[in-house]
């Protein structure tokens, strides 16, 4: 039987002699109470799907440049797009040490999504990285 975490979403397989899992082997979260959710799912139906899905993630991890490690499960993320942050969507924090943003908008963030928990994960463009760095050592 299959489970599946509350919290992070991940599939969890335990033995049917040992019973249920009470917490998530992943993110270590109860499993019990009134936000679990079990599905019946057949195994021999999803089997070949399962291989044919892992094969392609990793053909795309093998294609990346970066492929970070995800916070809650450890999976490696996919790198699923870009995203352009404007300056009409974003207000920079200006700390009193520095006088400057951080960051200023526009910039790009790398979008990234787990294959495992499928959280996501934003990080910024290199470009972008360099810009933040050349801000905080003038």
């Amino acid at each position: 039987m299959n489970t599946i975490c509350p919290w992070c979403q991940t599939e969890i397989v335990w033995d049917e002699e040992l019973g249920p899992e009470e917490e998530c082997p992943h993110c270590n979260n109860e499993l019990t109470g009134y936000r679990t959710l079990q599905i019946q799912i057949d195994e021999n139906a999803d089997e070949n799907d399962s291989e044919v899905f892992e094969a392609s993630v990793e053909k795309v991890l093998d294609s990346q440049q970066e492929a970070p490690e995800c916070i809650y499960c450890r999976e490696y993320m996919l790198l699923a797009g870009e995203q352009t942050v404007r300056a009409d969507s974003f207000k920079p924090n200006v700390p009193a040490s520095l006088g400057q943003p951080v960051l200023e908008a526009p910039f790009r963030l790398h979008v990234y999504v787990c294959p495992g928990c499928f959280q996501v994960n934003t990080v910024l463009s290199d470009e972008d990285r360099q810009r933040m760095i050349q801000r905080l050592i003038r």
